[in-house]
């Protein structure tokens, strides 16, 4: 199942993702398969060759794999063939065969509607106080009750592609970020229509949204896409500071971590900064990654495991100790 390296040069991991236990690292790309890596023994002093190599991989749709999420029990994967869930316990098993791996706990494909009829889904997000898992998909947003594998609500508001969705910690609410420029964020409890809603400057094309991020407080929100990263206020919605990023650089990915903003996209670098918008670094990437897609931030299970994870259009995942020491490179 290793890839020739042709497949390799196309290669674009478009998403990674750490178990809430902290002891692996999952990531999908664009010919539809999951691989699984053992975080700790990639973490292991001794660790090189075989030890950082994967543990599992399998094919998880028939086309491209664009994000992943998880509950404690399964990981949720959703691609363009709507969501997948593969329980933990399946996965984790070392050196399982593909036939045992490819057999997902339950399959759900997403309902088309006159204004979506477009299946590939962008992002994901797991609910636990509710075990909800938010599914953006085409314009719409679909609720996912996750004991059940069954949509249980659809939130319609949007007019273009939805690119993220995060949750409001604290709170009841999520937050989405679409290519028609706009956040709307919404309250279940409330409405299925969004409650608010923040109109990016600029022409629809100029205020393309790819990310959305709300740190551990519910009280700020970072919104990054063809315009720069622009932190705001959740309560009161106004506008803080526009992160200064060079032009024509567009972000694709936020997050918040360690008490800085985390930015990334067509460089490759990860920026990072303070919370009132202040430059703090700029940490380089592997130099064959030139758009870097996703980044996650291991903060489960032991403080040992906690790394930074860096992926985009190769092969190649960046591990990071201290947000911004590269200590290895994966790959596929």
């Amino acid at each position: 199942m290793d890839l020739t390296s042709l497949e390799k040069f196309y290669t674009f991991i478009y998403d990674l993702h750490f178990s809430s236990c902290g002891k692996f690292l999952a990531c999908c790309d664009n010919y539809g398969y999951i691989t699984l890596f053992s975080v700790a023994k990639a973490l292991e002093p001794s660790a090189a060759g075989a030890t950082q190599k994967h543990i599992n991989k399998w094919r998880g749709d028939k086309s491209s794999l664009y994000c992943l999420s998880s509950s404690t029990e399964y990981l949720f994967s959703g691609g363009t063939e709507g969501v997948r869930f593969w329980h933990w316990n399946n996965i984790t098993k070392p050196n399982s065969s593909s036939t045992e791996l490819e057999k997902p706990f339950c399959h759900v494909t997403l309902p088309s509607s006159p204004l979506n009829d477009f299946h590939d889904v962008n992002d994901l997000v797991y609910d636990e106080k509710n075990n909800n898992l938010y599914v953006a998909c085409g314009w719409n947003v679909y609720c996912l009750d996750c004991t059940k594998a069954l949509v249980k609500d659809i939130y319609s508001g949007h007019t273009k592609y939805i690119h993220s969705v995060c949750l409001r910690p604290g709170t009841n609410q999520f937050v989405t970020g679409s290519e028609d420029g706009s956040v709307k964020i919404w309250d279940p409890t409330a409405s299925k229509e969004a409650v608010n809603t923040i109109k990016r400057k600029g022409g629809n094309k100029d205020a393309w949204i790819s990310s959305v991020a709300i740190d551990s407080s519910g009280e700020w929100m970072v919104v990054g896409g063809l315009t720069p990263p622009t932190l705001y206020k959740m309560g009161s919605l106004s506008r803080i500071v526009e992160f200064d990023v060079p032009k024509n650089v567009s972000t694709t990915v936020l997050k918040f971590a360690a008490g800085q903003i985390l930015s990334a996209g067509s460089e490759s670098v990860v920026r990072h900064w303070k919370v009132n918008g202040e430059a703090v670094r700029s940490v380089p990437v592997s130099s064959t990654i030139s758009h870097v897609l996703s980044i996650a931030h291991n903060t489960g299970g032991s403080s040992q495991h906690e790394v930074l994870a860096v992926s985009g259009d190769s092969p190649n995942i960046d591990i990071f100790t201290h947000l911004g020491y590269k200590a290895f490179t994966l790959s596929l």
